[in-house]
């Protein structure tokens, strides 16, 4: 890696002085928190940044969990081309943090891994212990019910409130682990992040389907989105152009309406295939567009194996007159 006049040089990409990712010439899309990430762990190649660190720098003064660090990579690996198992230029160091490889000679790399290595085997081990659930069984009974209905074919949509701490993610995350192990769902898992000004519509939707798709080995979700989706499609540059479209027809012009009927019927025929857990977290945080995907698949009378779960905290919601509080 190379700085030059302040830009910041990696393979075939650079961050210029204005702070913009070029590939080439060409600008990369990427959202501004997420290249704030990228841009300071490229200005320390080789070093391992723990993950406090970096939601204190990037996300200074501003409340959040610790997953829009998760999304923020997954951006940016996604913007590079890059591969969480064998990456090039972001690379995910245990529970510790993240470490920017790109640019590093293979001897570099293989001396950055021996040293933090050492640095880790001769640190005292603080005991980390697994999330655990205690109590809350009502809640997880009420969730496993629901489960099963959607599965049984009546759709549900599940609401999780509470302030924060109080267990919201911990009983999400309990559950979706239950159904991991057990296979009985396809889980497609967004997590809405605070934005300024209107936002990026069907943001933690776009996340959630973009995950699914990479994840189903299968190719039945792609096959289904390109196929009654389209305009969504076009919304996911990792899967746009992947495969060939079932029509030679040119992409209509996604308005709002046509987006929503498009993925209520791509969702509904999913899950005659399988059932589906959609998990949104953060609801007091949606952009407008995602809430009204909410709203009409809630509204939606005909049969799917579909559970919908969001999250949000109430206060969030009164204090900044959200439409979240509405929509419930």
């Amino acid at each position: 890696m190379t700085q030059e006049q302040q830009e910041i040089v990696f393979g075939p990409f650079r961050i210029d002085a204005r702070g913009s990712l070029l590939r080439g010439e060409d600008p990369v899309a990427l959202q501004p928190r997420p290249l704030a990430v990228l841009q300071h762990l490229a200005e320390r190649p080789g070093e391992v940044v723990g993950r406090d660190e970096i939601l204190a720098t990037v996300w200074a003064d501003t409340h959040v969990s610790k997953a829009v660090l998760k999304v923020a990579v997954r951006a940016i690996r996604e913007a590079l081309g890059d591969n969480a198992e064998a990456p090039e230029y972001v690379e995910t160091v245990g529970r510790r943090g993240y470490r920017f490889i790109g640019g590093l000679s293979t001897e570099e790399r293989a001396a950055a891994t021996a040293n933090a290595e050492k640095r880790r085997a001769t640190a005292p081990r603080p005991d980390e212990p697994r999330p655990a659930m205690v109590g809350r069984n009502d809640a997880r009974a009420d969730l496993r019910e629901w489960l099963r209905r959607a599965i049984d074919g009546s759709r549900q949509v599940v609401f999780l409130t509470g302030e924060p701490g109080i267990g919201k993610t911990t009983l999400l995350e309990h559950l979706l682990a239950d159904i991991r192990r057990t296979g009985a769902a396809w889980i497609a898992h967004g997590q809405c992040l605070e934005q300024y000004g209107e936002g990026e519509p069907y943001l933690p939707i776009l996340e959630a389907l973009g995950r699914l798709a990479a994840e189903d080995r299968t190719g039945d979700v792609l096959r289904i989105l390109r196929r009654h989706a389209p305009t969504w499609i076009a919304q996911l540059p990792a899967f746009d152009g992947a495969t060939p479209t079932d029509t030679d027809e040119a992409v209509p012009v996604a308005t709002p309406e046509r987006m929503l009927r498009e993925m209520a019927d791509a969702l509904e025929i999913a899950t005659t295939k399988r059932p589906l857990v959609l998990a949104l977290e953060d609801l007091h945080w949606s952009d407008h567009s995602t809430l009204d995907l909410i709203s009409y698949l809630a509204r939606r009378r005909t049969p799917a194996r579909l559970l919908l779960l969001g999250t949000f905290r109430p206060t969030d919601v009164i204090v900044r007159a959200h439409p979240m509080h509405q929509l419930k």
